[in-house]
């Protein structure tokens, strides 16, 4: 019952309704170094986008070593960066007093919101650090570990 309660707690057109009423995030790198910033249509790049862009970059397959791109044994068409992946724990405490508050719909949507706002802020910060590494050193974390 608890997975259910979150998974409705936590539906795509509540959380893009939260979004909504979130203040927005401040970006001191990637406002100030990376001014223009393109949306990508799909998850995965293409080696020739890359090829377009950067002269060298290091594709790593998934649970794999760096691949070259201008390695000629292997043929890259497409592949998908990896992910930043965030979670924030609700404990059982959380959960039963939600179970309490389900009468309440302000009470839930306050909580959902500080939920999606500590994630996103988790994120923010990740991507601000690597804005800020590049920006600095001129290298990608690849590069530089």
């Amino acid at each position: 019952m608890s997975l259910q309660m979150l998974k409705n707690i936590f539906n795509p057109g509540d959380i893009a309704r939260a979004f909504e009423t979130l203040e927005p995030l401040k970006s001191t790198a990637l406002d100030t170094f990376f001014t223009q910033k393109v949306i990508h249509p799909s998850p995965f790049m293409s080696y020739s986008e890359i090829k377009q862009l950067i002269r060298s970059v290091p594709v790593v397959r998934r649970d794999g070593i760096p691949v070259s791109l201008n390695n000629t044994d292997l043929d890259v068409e497409l592949f998908a960066p990896l992910p930043i992946k965030v979670s924030v724990n609700v404990t059982a405490a959380e959960l039963n007093d939600l179970r309490s508050l389900m009468g309440s719909e302000a009470a839930v949507n306050a909580w959902r919101n500080k939920k999606i706002d500590q994630l996103r802020k988790a994120i923010r910060t990740t991507t601000e650090g690597m804005a800020s590494v590049v920006a600095a050193t001129g290298k990608s974390l690849c590069q530089l570990f």
